[in-house]
């Protein structure tokens, strides 16, 4: 038996009323404890009637009596509040354990114990795989909900990070982020270098001219350094030429980008395009995606058509057939759900705003679930993933509980085990 599944048995009080104790003395279990994750015993301010006293303090669980000194804990002052010791076996009474010592072994649900043992050998994707759904809506949505958080939570810590870095402007920290999240995942690395390389306040002295702002952008990401043809990149050329040097501005190298495989509408440059237009229409871009309610309001913000030089290009010198220069549906739902939704949900932590963190949670429950292949491994299993918000809890849930194995700590793993059958 593994000391995590004893752990589980201990917090959700899966074992019979009826304990007694290697000294022959009834426990009754008041209340099992907080668990402690960090040093120290494994479960703080217990209370448990041993006897005919109502005991408060630690409770320590190993496999083996003999690991309390093994584990070091004898002479341990953090140890010394510890009023009962929890084992499997019993095979030492080693000095400085508690006067009270539990055997489990002979109380322990097998049935519990083999369900617990068919999760950790399963060879699945995921350990509960096939019969996720079987733990039921209720368990499934719990464990969503709690995995939704958490992922934002995260989310909310690389922000921080990143607004240590841009010494608290939360402006250069979005900025920085929606550059990159313009990129899609091919040339994200990219476009973020591109950000790094021009700060914001550059670009919103020139908010108002959408030629500068392409040449800009264009020219420090290096596209610019070839001889054009056409009057739009010439254009871009001259007003380039004149920026750089005011500006003190060194370009990419344009072999930064990739266009390999791509479909044009997602070729760096109309991204690039794009996301100059977005600064030409937006002013006070962050303070306004912050304040958006629904996600009519972001795609309104979101979708600018591209200057009309990209309404037939999707490169420079290269003629295509009239296309829309926006971005598509697909993009604005990934801006949402890798940008706008964590710095709304972060900003909502930083500022105590419950109503900003609310929002952003309700605003992935309108945006559509991502189609990829593990959404449609969650599909197969009978899993409903009708938006994001249960896709971005799926993706959180597989990567943090599922390959992890931290079934004992899920709702869904949770139900599975306790249910009959």
């Amino acid at each position: 038996m593994r000391e995590e599944f004893v752990y589980y048995l201990w917090q959700h009080r899966l074992l019979p009323q009826q304990l007694v104790t290697t000294q022959g003395e009834y426990i009754e279990v008041v209340h099992p404890g907080t668990r402690n994750i960090d040093s120290g015993p494994d479960y703080f301010n217990a209370r448990l009637r041993i006897g005919d006293t109502l005991w408060a303090g630690n409770v320590e669980i190993h496999v083996k009596t003999s690991d309390w000194a093994r584990h070091g804990h004898s002479g341990d002052k953090a140890y010394d509040n510890v009023i009962l010791h929890v084992v499997i076996q019993d095979d030492a009474s080693p000095e400085g354990a508690p006067g009270h010592t539990l055997v489990i072994g002979n109380y322990v649900d097998h049935d519990l114990e083999n369900k617990y043992e068919q999760l950790m050998a399963s060879r699945g994707k995921v350990p509960c795989e096939p019969d996720t759904a079987q733990a039921g809506p209720l368990a499934l949505e719990a464990m969503l909900s709690c995995t939704l958080v958490e992922r934002l939570q995260s989310r909310y810590n690389e922000i921080e990070r990143l607004l240590a870095e841009t010494k608290l402007s939360w402006e250069e920290a979005f900025y920085l982020r929606m550059t990159r999240s313009y990129g899609l995942r091919v040339n994200a690395d990219a476009m973020e270098m591109l950000a790094r390389s021009l700060p914001l306040k550059i670009l919103g002295r020139h908010r108002d001219s959408l030629v500068q702002l392409e040449a800009l952008l264009f020219g420090q990401a290096g596209l610019l350094n070839q001889s054009f043809t056409e009057t739009w990149p010439r254009q871009l050329q001259n007003e380039y030429s004149f920026l750089q040097k005011k500006y003190s501005l060194n370009p990419l190298d344009s072999s930064i980008w990739k266009f390999a495989r791509l479909r044009p509408p997602s070729f760096p440059t109309l991204r690039i395009a794009q996301f100059a237009s977005l600064i030409h229409y937006s002013q006070g871009l962050f303070s306004r995606l912050t304040s958006i309610g629904t996600v009519g309001d972001a795609v309104a913000l979101l979708m600018v058509p591209a200057s009309d030089y990209w309404k037939n290009h999707y490169r420079f010198e290269l003629i295509s057939p009239p296309h829309s220069s926006s971005p598509g549906n697909n993009s604005i739902w990934l801006i949402l759900i890798n940008t706008v939704v964590p710095f709304l949900f972060a900003w909502g932590r930083d500022r105590g705003d419950q109503n900003a963190s609310d929002r952003a949670i309700n605003l992935l429950s309108q945006v559509p679930a991502e189609e990829n292949s593990q959404i449609s491994f969650w599909k197969s299993l009978g899993i409903d993933v009708p938006s994001s918000f249960h896709s971005q809890a799926l993706l959180e849930l597989k990567k943090n509980y599922c390959d992890r194995r931290r079934c004992l700590e899920c709702q869904i793993g949770h139900q599975l085990i306790r249910s009959k059958g």
